[in-house]
């Protein structure tokens, strides 16, 4: 969340909105996109975008994140087995 907050150019900060919805980082994305939106004036040519970003954000449903495809608890069964046995 850093990078969008310190970075000044408009369209890089869309692209980071962008690729946090792709992660499924909707309430990350959505906030972000919020606060570009707030600072922006009201004459920048990117107003619109960012206004259609938001409510595109607003209505999207927030998933819960899939699981990692790792199983931790497999790998310290294993480690457990071998110091004891």
């Amino acid at each position: 969340m850093e990078y969008g907050q310190e970075a000044e150019d408009v369209d890089y900060k869309i692209q980071i909105i962008e690729f946090l919805e792709d992660l499924k980082y909707i309430e990350l994305a959505y906030d972000l996109a919020k606060d570009v939106q707030v600072n922006l004036p009201p004459e920048s040519m990117k107003i619109e975008d960012i206004r259609k970003l938001v409510r595109r954000l607003h209505t999207t449903p927030i998933e819960s994140k899939p699981e990692s495809s790792m199983d931790f608890e497999e790998d310290d069964v294993s480690e457990e087995d071998d110091e004891t046995g």
